[in-house]
């Protein structure tokens, strides 16, 4: 399944485990990956530092994939449909990938993970193989 969409959501998405199912609407969606802060959005934000608090605060958003399709409405429900049984959260995923590479092994043991983002985390293990 391909990455699909990028949800900034008020429900705690950052301590939402990857290959947890959410349902809004009709629609079934499962985190995959997180939202890394950048540059470009920053500065559409205007506000100084906003990437180095960003960071610090390690409250990414998730993206979600579709698992099943359906209609969505604007300000509808959101219910956690199952969470997963390993520990890896948009948090850690996020931290991993930014602050904290000892935590990089963690990400390679969840299949759901978002292709790209397991792929960046297995390059960055062999250039720093002491992390492994």
């Amino acid at each position: 399944m391909a990455l699909t969409c990028a949800l900034a959501l008020g429900w705690g998405g950052q301590v939402a485990g990857v290959a947890g199912g959410v349902a809004t609407g009709e629609a079934l969606l499962e985190v995959c990956s997180v939202r890394i802060p950048c540059r470009v959005f920053a500065n559409w934000l205007e506000e100084q530092g906003w990437v180095r608090r960003f960071t610090a605060d390690a409250r990414p958003g998730p993206y979600l994939r579709v698992v099943e399709p359906g209609l969505v409405a604007a300000g509808g429900p959101i219910a956690v449909e199952h969470r997963p049984t390993h520990q890896l959260t948009v948090s850690t995923v996020f931290r991993a990938m930014t602050t904290r590479p000892d935590l990089l092994p963690l990400l390679l043991e969840v299949p759901a993970l978002e292709d790209d983002l397991a792929d960046q985390a297995r390059r960055r293990l062999r250039a720093e193989p002491t992390l492994g």
